[in-house]
This record gives C-alpha cells, structure tokens and sequence, in this order.
C-alpha cells in the first residue's frame, strides 16, 4: 500500500486553495471524488490531513508535513508539461505573484504585460509572511518582496536595494531639508504600521540603536492609510524608500547617518525554473536590474 498519484493531486489542491469545491475545479473532477481521495488517505494511513476551520480547510501539523514533499510532483509536472508542449508564445497562461513591494515592482508588471499581453497575471498583494506563505504553498509563481532567509528550495535574484526614509508632510519644519539625521526625529510623533511588518520591525531597530524612544500617535494597517495620515500633518513616518508613491503633498528624506535597507527580491521555487512564463518574467526584472545598476 502507498499513497497513489490521485490522492497526492487532491491533497495538493486542497492545500492550495483551502477549499474542496475550488480544489476539484482545478482538477476538473467533482467535490465529491476530491473529499473521496482525501477520505481514503486518511483511512488507508489512520491519519488525519485535513480539518475544518473557520477559515475552510486547512491541513492538520501532519498534512502540512505530507504536502511539503508532495507539492514537488506539482512543480515537476508544471516543469515537465512545459518542456513537452514546446509551443511558441507563452499561449494562455496564467501567471500568479505575490507581492509586498507592489511600487518597486510595477514597473517589471507593465513591461512583461506589454510584452505578453496574452498572459493573465493574477496579483496578490499582502505583508510579506503571507506572500512568502503564498509561495511556498504554491498559490504564486514568484514572489515579490524583501529578502528572506536562504531556503535551499528556492531560487533568489537581488533586484535592488531599498533603504529606510522618513517621510513627512510638506508642512513639515523639517521638509525644507534635503537629508536629516535620525536625531533629528528624537522629538516627533510617528504614524505606526502593522506591527509585525518588515519596516516596522527595522524601524524600531533603527529607534533602538538610536537610543529614542519612539512616540506613537496612530497605528494603521495600510500603507496608503499612513501615507494620508502624514500627508495631513499628523505626524512621520519611516519607510523604505522605492515604497512610496510621489506625492507632492510628503517629501521622503534620505537619513544620513543610518545604512539600514533590505534588498527587493524575485523568489521562485527551483523545481519551476523550467517553466517559460517564470523565465520570461525573470529575464525582464534582470534587464530592469541591469539597468538600475548602471545608473
């Protein structure tokens, strides 16, 4: 007895779409023959893989331990269906990413569409636990977002640095400056994101080695939510510079004497290296780095 090829498949897309009616329209099969396949795994091994939240399905600790060495037959057989059409064009693809750094990387979305305009991109942005999550869990082709920790199953291109910022109102006493140090913010009121978020985090290193205390006066969970919020004068603050928009309402200073930045990655599954939508999309970001390093 072992686990058979359609009860992988069934596995796979219900760990990706956390739903058992979308997971049997991937597989153009019936909800009924998806629960099926699931149900004889778990009777044939007495093990549960799935289980019902209030979110919809999610694997149990063991299914997700099963489907981190199932979910390869999905990249091979992406990788393998790729080789063996070997046909011109990318045809009607669908291309999936997930961002964190959707204004660093828009300008590679808009060549690669103009490129291909017969690929359907589907864009997923959100913080960068949950694009990395997306990834890994196959729900995006590539992600990205700021450098992770090295994974030996993945595949990394630097696209380019992104250093930390203040940004501040036009009406700020400090916007006629065209750079500042960091004690020069030892007395101002920050506008706070998601807590957990990468720029949060460096921010409060940032703050911490300066020896400032941090003084908060609001706490958004959207950038743009920020942005308005600094626009408007109600108080700073820091960002990684490449993410913010122009507006000529906030000026975003350089700070001098700090060297904290990340860089911006494209992060790919090696196991999907073959596939010509993923190369494609890669070669366009490095022309874009290319271009960015001569300047």
């Amino acid at each position: 007895m072992g686990i058979t090829y359609p009860q992988m498949k069934a596995l796979n897309a219900v760990a990706r779409r956390r739903n058992i009616t979308h997971a049997a329209q991937d597989l153009g099969i019936s909800q009924p023959a998806v629960t099926a396949q699931i149900r004889k795994l778990e009777n044939d091994y007495n093990k549960q893989v799935i289980e019902r939240g209030p979110n919809g399905v999610q694997l149990t600790p063991f299914g997700l331990q099963l489907y981190r060495v199932t979910q390869e037959l999905d990249d091979m057989e992406a990788a393998a269906n790729a080789l063996l059409e070997n046909t011109p064009g990318l045809g009607q693809v669908p291309l999936k990413l997930a961002t964190s750094s959707s204004q660093v990387f828009m300008p590679v979305i808009a060549a690669f569409t103009k490129k291909f305009p017969e690929v359907r991109l589907e864009i997923e942005h959100a913080d960068t636990d949950i694009v990395f999550k997306s990834l890994l869990e196959q729900r995006a082709d590539i992600g990205l977002m700021p450098e992770r920790p090295e994974d030996n199953r993945l595949e990394v291109m630097r696209f380019c640095q992104n250093p930390l910022a203040a940004v501040l109102s036009k009406a700020h006493p400090l916007a006629t400056f065209d750079r500042i140090s960091i004690q020069d913010l030892r007395n101002e009121t920050f506008i706070s994101g998601e807590p957990n978020s990468v720029t949060q985090v460096m921010t409060e290193k940032l703050l911490k080695q300066a020896k400032l205390k941090k003084k908060t006066s609001l706490l958004l969970y959207s950038r743009e939510a920020i942005h308005e919020a600094v626009a408007n004068n109600i108080g700073i603050t820091i960002s990684f510079q490449r993410d913010v928009p122009p507006d000529p309402r906030f000026r975003v200073l350089p700070i001098s004497d700090i060297t904290v930045d990340v860089w911006e990655c494209l992060i790919w599954r090696k196991q999907r290296s073959d596939i010509p939508v993923i190369q494609e999309f890669i070669k366009i970001a490095d022309s874009f780095r290319y271009r960015q390093n001569a300047e």
